[in-house]
This record gives C-alpha cells, structure tokens and sequence, in this order.
C-alpha cells in the first residue's frame, strides 16, 4: 500500500494572539470537549452517545471517542484515520468512488454501494443520518469530537444501526474570535488547503465557517492505458450558525456543501468468481484468482 507523507503549516489567529507552528497534516480541528485534569489524572472525555453530555465512563455503551486534539495526531484527514484505532471496526474507503465508506463493526457492514442497500452502521453528522455509504467519508476539518458506538443501537438512533454508528459532531462557533489556516504538501503531489474562522456575532450568536480543499495524483496506474486511478480532488465547506435563544433552548444551523472529482477506484479481485448450479451444488470457476503481487504499474 502506498503511504501518505505529507508537511503542513499551520497557523492560528486569536483574539490576541497569532501562533505559527510546522506539524505533521493533519485536520484542523476545535479545541476538544474536556476536563482540566488534576497532576497526574486522565483528562476527562465528555460525549453525547446517549443524547446528553457525560463523561464517557459514566456511559454503559462500548465507545470510543476522539477529540480534535487526538484525530490531529492520528493525522485523521478523513474517517479513515480511525482505521486500527477502534477496536473491532474497519473503516476503509469503498469500491468505484473515493468518498465512499465501508464501515464494518464486529463483522457486520455493508460493502456494496447501491441505492437499495441500507448500511449496517450508521453514520451520523450533528445527529443527521446519512442514509448511504455514498458520500459518507467525510473530511474531518471542522469537527469537535467523533465518537464510534459498537453494538446495536436502535433504541437512540433507530435502524440501520444493528452494528453501531459513527458520529461526528460540528465545531460550535466559539465565545471568542478565532481562525485557522493550514497549508500541507506531500507526495504524489498531495496539496490541502483549510481555513477556518468564528466567532460570537452577539452577545447570544455566533458563527463560523471552514473550508477545505484537497487534491493529489492516482496512485495506481492502469497497465492498459496508463490512466491514474485513486486520485483526490475534494472541496468542501460548512457553515455554522449558533443561537442561544433561552437557557433552555439553543438553535443552530448548519449548510455544509462537498464536491468530489475523483476518478474511478482501481483494484483487482481477490477471490475466485464462481458459478454455483443451486440443483446440484456443484461450481464452476468463471475466472481464477489471481496470484502474485500485482502489477498496477507499467
């Protein structure tokens, strides 16, 4: 498998102070819902698996969550990063188009991306279901917190969750002013661009804004033609409108907008194909599976 190296530069503007820093890429995120720890205690993680906010072992329910700090780290730019970092969960991108997820959780998923096949886990951003696995590996530049939820969890969020569901929660616009840019490059002529602003409009509105745009080269080359597959090239946007119209109600909007130009996925089978007579059993071999490595380049 071809590994992404990448090299950004990110700098943050606040209200009073301006940082400049050169990390690993990463995804820009919100500073995490957290705790300050005491010296030498774990910080506490608040999620909102059952609706509410509580500490995550207060929560009878298998949960993994990330805040933005730890996704940075992990170099999350997509729901992929969390691939071998969720026990029991494989999150890789699925077959023919480059945004969609194949979200399995202890063996159960759904692999095929048809209009008539309903997810086995379910994916869900501010809380809104996203009904297919079209579209659904999200770039993670505007999110506070992802929480993984394994087992059925029909009684909160209702079908299509028989294996668990995946949350990602939106950044709220923040009390004080702030911005992020972010610049990356790596190979395959990887570049990305995000930025990020918001800030209080009044005393009880605010908003924020974020973007992010992404583009690289296929990685697999078609020996027939020489056309590159697996390539990027992703701009997204999301805008957040935040209201605290009482102590008890709080109302936010949120438009979000994605655009995707990415050539075909490009594989090769990794099973027989077979022909099964249901009278007798018996099968036939279409097409072998292939063996050795495989040539994706000339």
């Amino acid at each position: 498998m071809n590994k992404l190296i990448a090299y950004s530069v990110r700098c943050c503007l606040a209200a009073s102070a301006a940082l400049l820093s050169t990390t690993p890429a990463h995804s820009q995120q919100a500073s995490p819902v957290m705790a300050q720890p005491a010296a030498g205690s774990l910080e506490e993680v608040i999620v909102t698996a059952r609706r509410r906010e509580e500490s995550m072992q207060d929560v009878p329910i298998a949960v993994s969550a990330f805040t933005a700090d730890q996704l940075r780290m992990l170099q999350a730019e997509d729901l992929t990063g969390l691939q071998g970092t969720v026990p029991n969960l494989n999150l890789v991108q699925g077959r023919g188009s480059a945004n969609s997820a194949n979200v399995y959780i202890r063996g159960i998923g759904q692999p095929d991306a048809l209009q008539t096949f309903d997810p086995g886990v379910g994916i869900y951003l501010d809380d809104v279901y996203i009904a297919r696995i079209q579209g659904a590996l999200f770039n993670l530049y505007d999110v506070q917190r992802v929480e993984v939820l394994r087992g059925p969890q029909g009684t909160l969020y209702g079908k299509n969750t028989i294996a668990g569901a995946v949350r990602l929660i939106s950044k709220t616009p923040p009390d004080e002013f702030s911005g992020t840019t972010e610049l990356g490059y790596g190979n395959y002529d990887y570049f990305t661009a995000k930025a990020y602003l918001g800030g209080p409009v009044t005393d009880n509105f605010g908003a924020s804004i974020a973007g992010v745009y992404a583009t690289r080269d296929g990685i697999t080359t078609d020996p027939a033609t020489g056309r590159d597959y697996n390539d990027i090239d992703t701009l997204a946007g999301r805008v957040i409108l935040a209201w605290d119209v009482t102590d008890d109600l709080d109302i936010k909007l949120a438009a979000d907008y994605t655009r995707a130009r990415n050539a075909l996925n490009l594989g090769r089978p990794e099973a027989a194909l077979l022909q099964v007579d249901l009278g007798t059993g018996g099968a036939t071999v279409l097409q072998p599976a292939p063996t050795g490595q495989w040539k994706y380049k000339v």
